[in-house]
């Protein structure tokens, strides 16, 4: 059964109620709070966004490539990847690709500083 559109956000409210109920039952609980599990997911994947943009930034910017330049060579316009170094846009695994044969490093490099990245090292 779907919850109303009252009791969304409601931790404790597993029926169909009053507003006033949802509300005492979530305020009376001893239970914890309502723990969203992919918080932490869409936190970490916010940081690792921003970590590639800032790599892709700092990689065009060594080699003094424009914006214009590094989108036309990868097939892009330059308002989509602005959007991709902005942090607006999620990057693809094939756009990290792409760019690291544009902007000459491996894409291993773009991760490069991440935490956790040792994770990427392992091998089996």
């Amino acid at each position: 059964m779907g919850l109303s559109p009252h009791q969304k956000g409601k931790a404790y409210c597993t029926k169909p109620c009053k507003v006033v109920t949802c509300v005492t039952l979530a305020t009376q609980s001893k239970r914890p709070p309502f723990h969203n599990p992919f918080a932490e997911a869409v936190r970490v994947a916010s940081m690792i966004d921003q970590h590639l943009s800032a790599r892709i930034v700092e990689a065009r910017n060594n080699l003094g490539l424009s914006v214009s330049d590094v989108a036309r060579s990868i097939g892009l316009t330059a308002q989509a990847l602005t959007e991709i170094e902005t942090g607006k846009v999620r990057i693809s695994a094939f756009c990290v690709a792409q760019l690291s044969r544009a902007l000459n490093v491996s894409p291993r490099w773009f991760y490069f500083g991440l935490p956790g990245q040792d994770a990427f090292d392992r091998v089996g």
